[in-house]
């Protein structure tokens, strides 16, 4: 005969940290300005020498990322990238060309690129079903192109006979940014959540070097000043309680002001003066993702589909009463300039019109916003009031015809 005792289940309990960690695969697309434009010398220089245009720049890279929450709101979050850029058009114009004429010739480019991101925020509004929080963090980017051959699409000289195998340029570029951003999410339904993210950068430091092997020319570059946007939305499928399968869209943009190229011809005395150029870079695209999570309440097995399925209960609304409100985001803008002018000669050769002329502006913009609901029955209407800052930037070569000028587009405020 003998007596057990029987120990009674202790229920663990739930930790103070979650975590999410897990792999992206991201295909993108973009465009470089470097330099957007080259400008003359002196302080407000006036004359357009140059620009360079890297456009469709078709990428594909893959991702590491990793979240923590702590259960008193603080978080930390990250990831890292790399990839290749398989295919792109570079675009050389010169005011003029070795001829003498508008020159605008083309080249295909590939390359890679590489990027990581450190945020550190606290999560300051928690509802059921939902949350917001706020971040500061750093952003390193880099990216590397490789152009061989050109043709004249203009009526200069330049490219004219060059061996199409040659390597002519080289762009290898870096910016670093500060984050200041939001992020929030909301479960849709106890399996489908929607995540969504805005990052203004109100700092960035773009350095860079421009080599034309024809010309035996390095160029050094360099702005220290500039801002940016960084947005980026999800819709997760929890496939079990802690395994996710995603699919996301993202939008990067990167806008110096004005900063320095210096003109180094091997062989040659070093330069002693720079000229001004301005430098922009966007990428955007979709990616597909998968992550696990666990820690929190998240791993208790028997509560967290009651959890969930409380988290989307929502209680019928009344949408009468005023509201404020603020929000982050990035912006994009395109115009057409009318030109008036046809072709002309210049040194015997002609200015070629129909170049350039659509200038696409993007970058961050941010405000509030006030207004008034009122509700009979299943109706609601209301007036809204909204004013933003903006600073979407653009500009391109316009009037190709009487030789090239450069057209500037600039949003500062939307309402």
């Amino acid at each position: 005969m003998w007596d057990s005792a029987v120990t009674p289940f202790v229920p663990a309990t739930p930790s103070d940290w979650e975590f999410d960690a897990g792999t992206r695969l991201w295909f993108s697309s973009g465009k470089i300005g470097a330099p957007q434009p080259l400008l003359g010398f002196g302080p407000e220089p006036s004359t357009l020498n140059s620009r360079l245009t890297y456009t469709d720049l078709g990428a594909y890279s893959g991702e590491t990322f990793a979240r923590a929450d702590h259960a008193s709101g603080l978080f930390i979050k990250g990831f890292v990238g790399a990839g290749g850029i398989t295919r792109g058009n570079l675009i050389d114009e010169d005011f003029p060309g070795f001829g003498g004429a508008y020159s605008s010739t083309t080249s295909p480019v590939s390359g890679h690129l590489g990027y990581a991101t450190i945020d550190l925020g606290y999560t300051f509004l928690k509802a059921p079903g939902a949350k917001l929080g706020a971040f500061v963090g750093y952003n390193y980017y880099t990216q590397h192109l490789n152009g061989f051959g050109c043709n004249q699409a203009a009526g200069d000289t330049t490219c004219v006979g060059l061996d199409p195998n040659f390597q002519v340029f080289a762009e290898d570029d870096h910016f670093n940014s500060l984050r200041l951003g939001l992020a929030s999410e909301f479960w849709l339904t106890d399996q489908f959540k929607f995540s969504a993210e805005a990052a203004y950068l109100p700092w960035t430091e773009f350095g860079g070097q421009d080599d034309h092997n024809f010309r035996q020319l390095l160029i050094p570059e360099s702005a220290s000043t500039g801002n940016g946007v960084m947005l980026e939305s999800i819709l997760s499928y929890a496939v079990t309680r802690n395994w996710n399968i995603c699919a996301g869209g993202r939008y990067w943009a990167w806008n110096s002001h004005t900063g320095n190229e210096w003109f180094d011809f091997l062989g040659l005395a070093p330069p002693t003066q720079p000229q001004l150029g301005r430098f922009s870079t966007e990428r955007y695209g979709f990616f597909l993702q998968t992550d696990y999570h666990w820690g929190g309440a998240a791993t208790d097995d028997a509560a967290q589909p009651a959890q969930q399925r409380a988290a989307v209960a929502m209680a019928a609304m009344n949408w009468t009463g005023i509201y404020l409100g603020g929000y982050l985001g990035g912006g994009w803008s395109g115009d057409r300039w009318s030109d008036p002018f046809g072709s002309t000669i210049s040194s015997g050769l002609v200015n070629i019109a129909g170049f350039g002329d659509t200038v696409h502006s993007s970058g961050p913009l941010g405000g509030g916003q006030i207004g008034a609901d009122w509700q009979a029955g299943p109706w609601v209407v209301g007036i809204d009031a909204e004013l933003g800052a903006a600073n979407l930037r653009g500009e391109n070569t316009c009037f190709s015809g009487i030789g090239g000028l450069d057209c500037q587009h600039y949003v500062d405020s939307v309402g």
